[in-house]
């Protein structure tokens, strides 16, 4: 049953989390109360950042995209239609995240490696569009466990992922993805002024 829906006997009203767990406190620290709405908006502050990670990572491959493979003229990416046939890009591309942060961070490499992308940021990706999320039945205090699979193999499967979704574990994931994107942004804005400076210079040369 997905976490989003009504309230049940399934999660209760609330969820709780022990303060001070991620530092190494103590269990028995006082509760705090997470509500369905405050869940909600954590996880939806993640997937906001996660897709523009991905826009940014791809807006930065853009740049070296030859010109005949860009929309044509007039197209704009937001007024795209379903049935639309554009040419594959390095917006349009089918790739998913982990390929556009492995060619990006290819991009940096030299020119700013303080800026490459993190590419764990898959794992936390894949966990929360694939992974099995739950509370205990019985307990309507128990906060919620995201789990995730290995593909299969000889009728057995590998647990990939488990983490409880306290509110310190979501709103550490919506900082981390945010650094991220932040990262990309800030590499986005170098190449543009080292593009600047090579054309001053090349019309200094010209003079």
């Amino acid at each position: 049953m997905g976490r989003l829906g009504h309230r049940s006997k399934h999660y209760g009203r609330h969820r709780r989390i022990r303060l001070g767990d991620h530092a190494g406190g103590a269990v028995n620290q006082p509760t705090v109360p997470m509500n369905i709405h405050e869940y909600a908006a954590l996880m939806g502050q993640i997937l906001v950042n996660l897709q523009a990670l991905e826009f940014a990572l791809r807006t930065r491959l853009s740049y070296d995209d030859p010109p005949y493979i860009q929309l044509p003229a007039g197209k704009r990416l937001q007024e795209l239609k379903a049935g639309d046939r554009v040419p594959e890009n390095s917006f349009t591309g089918y790739e998913t995240l982990g390929r556009p942060i492995e060619h990006y961070n290819g991009q940096v490499a030299n020119s700013d490696p303080d800026l490459t992308v993190d590419p764990d940021i898959v794992t936390l990706r894949d966990a929360l569009a694939h992974g099995r999320a739950s509370s205990l039945p019985d307990d309507a205090d128990a906060d919620t466990v995201l789990l995730k699979f290995s593909r299969p193999e000889n009728g057995q499967v590998t647990v990939t992922f488990s983490e409880c979704l306290t509110r310190e574990w979501l709103n550490i994931r919506v900082r981390r993805v945010f650094l991220e994107v932040r990262k990309v942004f800030h590499a986005m804005d170098r190449a543009r002024v080292r593009l600047r400076n090579q054309r001053e210079a090349k019309d200094k040369a010209s003079e």
